[in-house]
């Protein structure tokens, strides 16, 4: 792509400004009075020029905008009142072009309303000068066509601008979800890789023709068990939780873990808390059953129903959401 650089421009846009003034100073003879064209003159280079190169952002300042957009509509003010109104198509209106030019900047430092404004107001004290059947040969036609034409580049870029920057903050949002979801790709399978070591020494001993024992019996329930969270469980399953159930199991507490993908939305330090959260009610709980729960499209992420024996009311019911951890 090319890059024109800001200094480059800028000095386009000084000697085009400067050309318009030449041509003012050229012509000063055909007024009545020289004074006032001369010091239409300084007043149009005061303004055109420092809103050109002052100040380092693309925007100037709002005071310096309606500053510019005022003194340069007494620019034709102060050449008119001493030229007759039958140099209307001569380069004695130089300012004509000279304020498009002004109006044309100030668009394009950020002021589209306001250089339009300006280009409109512009027109009517010219038109209203030379006579409105002169509006064509005023040249007020192509400062206007000049002053909308930067306004249209001007919102074009600015649209382009936007739609880069959302563009990027979707790229950043979408690599920061994959990167997310890569590790914690890696993370299950880290854990999933340290189950299967664990249980491969029982998955050996079953392979034994020697009954198994009592303890035996119980580590391969609580190993199946486990096997299953982490089918079944998914992100809600991690260290503190699976040694919570663990805990809970060998209390006696029958564990039901089901991840619907309620929890996928959350962050890994979000998850780490509700891990806690979750591990810290499990370790409260003596005796019973137990189904926690992490629904998909509910407005709670997690569900927890314990229960005592022979009943069905719930000795706990909790409904977790974002705000809960």
């Amino acid at each position: 792509m090319i890059r024109i650089s800001r200094k480059l421009l800028s000095v386009l846009a000084i000697m085009y400004a400067l050309l318009h003034a030449a041509l003012g100073s050229f012509w000063v003879t055909q007024y009545d009075d020289s004074l006032p064209a001369i010091a239409a003159i300084v007043v149009y280079l005061a303004v055109v020029i420092p809103s050109i190169v002052l100040y380092r952002g693309d925007k100037l300042p709002v005071a310096h905008a309606i500053g510019a957009v005022a003194l340069g509509l007494m620019v034709p003010l102060l050449a008119q009142s001493r030229l007759a109104s039958n140099h209307f198509n001569d380069y004695s209106t130089w300012y004509v072009l000279g304020l498009a030019t002004l109006f044309a900047v100030i668009a394009i430092r950020g002021y589209v309303g306001l250089a339009l404004v300006g280009a409109v107001l512009e027109a009517i004290t010219v038109a209203g000068w030379a006579g409105w059947q002169n509006f064509l040969a005023t040249g007020l036609l192509g400062a206007l066509t000049v002053v909308g034409g930067a306004a249209v580049v001007t919102i074009g870029l600015n649209r382009a601008a936007d739609e880069a920057r959302r563009y990027a903050d979707l790229n950043t949002v979408a690599v920061a979800e994959a990167a997310a979801l890569q590790a914690a790709g890696e993370q299950r399978a880290r854990l999933l890789r340290a189950t299967l070591d664990k249980a491969r020494p029982m998955l050996r001993r079953i392979a034994q023709p020697r009954e198994l024992g009592p303890v035996e019996r119980l580590e391969a329930r609580l190993l199946e068990a486990s096997l299953r969270d982490e089918i079944r469980g998914k992100d809600l399953i991690g260290e503190a939780t699976r040694t919570a159930i663990d805990r809970a199991r060998r209390r006696g507490i029958s564990v039901t873990v089901l991840d619907e993908g309620g929890v996928a939305s959350l962050n890994p330090a979000q998850l780490e808390r509700l891990h806690a959260r979750l591990a810290a009610e499990l370790e409260a709980l003596e005796s019973g059953r137990v189904t926690v729960r992490a629904p998909r499209d509910e407005e709670w992420l997690l569900t927890i129903a314990a229960f005592t024996e022979d009943s069905n009311v719930p000795a706990l019911w909790l409904r977790l959401g974002e705000s809960d951890i």
